[in-house]
């Protein structure tokens, strides 16, 4: 993945309840920063925080049509 893109990352089902005291939700909308030993980093678009989220849990990761030419 490029990290001057913003990607939308969605959530698996069976992971979301362990998100439910976070921002996210279904998925979110961030610029990939770095992964390692099994865990995605992103910078949340709008915000600039950080997520940290295991790779088992992603269920997709697509660049965003909307923020494309950003």
């Amino acid at each position: 993945m490029k990290k001057d893109i913003y990607y939308i990352v969605g959530v698996k089902d069976k992971y979301r309840h362990r998100l439910r005291c976070t921002t996210i939700n279904k998925e979110f909308c961030g610029k990939f920063n770095h992964q390692s030993y099994g865990v995605a980093w992103f910078e949340l678009n709008g915000s600039g925080a950080y997520v940290a989220i295991p790779e088992e849990w992603i269920e997709y990761i697509a660049p965003s049509k909307v923020l494309w030419s950003k």
